[in-house]
């Protein structure tokens, strides 16, 4: 890939909240985790976990609760093709019906774990992109995983709560829709 593919590729991913009814394989998730477990990690440390879900039930139990803790800011917009739970409060899932969901973990005593998640975020999203799928950041994961089910669910992969916290969602899918390509202002100082 030369240097204008990459930066057409960040130019043209966006957030997607709306998805097909169906599955993404094997090939793709393996190719989403392992560009996520190659991002940039604080001290090389490679402490961040990835849990993946894809029953569709573990998911929606995961989206309801994600809207039941989330903090919706009334008057707030974030996108008219892609509505979250601020734009719609009629959505009952924050986590959007996507069929697949990573909650990235990070040490508790580490203080950049949460750097670390995004960092994996922003490449997991990347690779979603690259292979037609859509994607989106969610930030609720703390306090989604915190709840008795997330806990379990946790626990049932021998996950220590006590050393562990979720900091981010990253849920994919094949996306319903487009969500419009606006061009950035230039926030950019120089010396």
């Amino acid at each position: 890939m030369n240097p204008n593919e990459l930066l057409e590729l960040i130019k043209t991913r966006r957030s997607y909240r709306t998805f097909e009814d169906k599955q993404i394989n094997d090939q793709q998730l393996d190719m989403i985790l392992e560009a996520g477990l190659y991002a940039p990690n604080a001290g090389g440390r490679q402490s961040i976990l990835f849990l993946v879900t894809q029953d569709k039930q573990i998911n929606e139990q995961l989206g309801k609760i994600s809207r039941q803790v989330a903090h919706v800011v009334k008057g707030r917009y974030v996108s008219k093709e892609q509505p979250s739970i601020i734009d719609n409060p009629d959505i009952k899932s924050a986590l959007y019906g996507a069929p697949t969901v990573i909650t990235l973990l990070g040490p508790k005593d580490f203080i950049f774990s949460e750097a670390d998640c995004c960092v994996a975020c922003q490449n997991m999203m990347l690779m979603a992109h690259a292979l037609g799928l859509g994607s989106c950041m969610i930030s609720r994961a703390a306090l989604t995983m915190n709840s008795d089910f997330g806990k379990a669910l946790l626990e049932k992969k021998e996950i220590d709560t006590k050393k562990y916290r979720a900091f981010y969602h990253i849920i994919v899918g094949y996306q319903k829709g487009k969500t419009a390509i606006k061009e950035r202002k230039s926030r950019i100082y120089k010396y």
